[in-house]
């Protein structure tokens, strides 16, 4: 795939993304800075900072572990990291993990399982 298709799908996915999570959140926005490099989108939500990863169908190991152990959440508020899945062409995510902010060891069987991760 050519480079501005691969651009093409990375902004359409962040675009559909902060449509779905504006529904759901009083704040959210595109992950800017740091957060961008592990993330797609960040949201408040009830009082809970929730970072969010889309990926179309699997995400792979080295970027759930980078996203995993991100360190530069805000500290004052809880932290939430969702990992949204979606089928190329859908309009909601078929699948939505919750993880926890700065828990490196996490049991990531579930995703396994599911055949979620690459």
């Amino acid at each position: 795939m050519s480079e501005p298709a691969v651009k093409r799908r990375i902004r359409v996915l962040t675009e559909k993304t902060i449509k779905q999570l504006d529904k759901e959140s009083y704040w959210c926005g595109p992950a800017k800075g740091k957060l961008a490099e592990v993330a797609t989108a960040y949201g408040f939500d009830k009082g809970v900072f929730k970072i969010i990863k889309s990926v179309y169908g699997k995400i792979s190991e080295n970027e759930l572990n980078r996203l995993l152990n991100f360190k530069e959440a805000p500290l004052n508020s809880p932290c939430l990291i969702e990992v949204w899945f979606w089928k190329i062409r859908s309009r909601e995510p078929f699948c939505r993990i919750k993880l926890h902010y700065n828990q490196p060891e996490q049991p990531i069987d579930e995703l396994k399982k599911l055949g979620l991760i690459a």
